[in-house]
């Protein structure tokens, strides 16, 4: 806090996320821009609004909870897996799984630095 003081004897504005427990014991984040303001009298005010981003916290929280568990699955299934990205006409490889590299013979490091066209495939008959 003292270094937010600092800012506020400085005249800067500034941004903060918090989080807050009601009467109930629930959690609440909050963003709150702030504006301060010295009068002429040398006081200081500040001014900010507080928006309520709970939902926007517990849509993150779920969001790395699902990359997790999708890294998770890719890292640990026996099956190779890649990632193209279809935009891209050179189809470069976004993401690719250990069994892949495996399969492949190229580190990870090397496979997402080609498209996938450059990867041979052996056909077996």
């Amino acid at each position: 806090m003292v270094a937010r003081s600092q800012e506020f004897a400085v005249g800067e504005n500034f941004e903060i996320e918090y989080r807050i427990q009601d009467a109930q014991r629930n959690w609440h984040w909050f963003y709150d821009p702030s504006i301060s303001r010295q009068l002429e009298d040398d006081e200081i005010i500040i001014e900010g609004l507080d928006i309520d981003i709970t939902e926007r916290k517990q849509i993150e929280e779920n969001l790395r909870e699902a990359k997790q568990l999708y890294q998770t699955i890719l890292n640990n299934t026996l099956e190779g897996f890649w990632i193209v990205d279809a935009q891209d006409k050179s189809a470069s490889i976004l993401e690719v799984n250990n069994a892949y590299c495996e399969m492949t013979g190229y580190t990870r490091e090397e496979l997402l630095e080609i498209c996938i066209a450059n990867v041979e495939v052996e056909e077996t008959p």
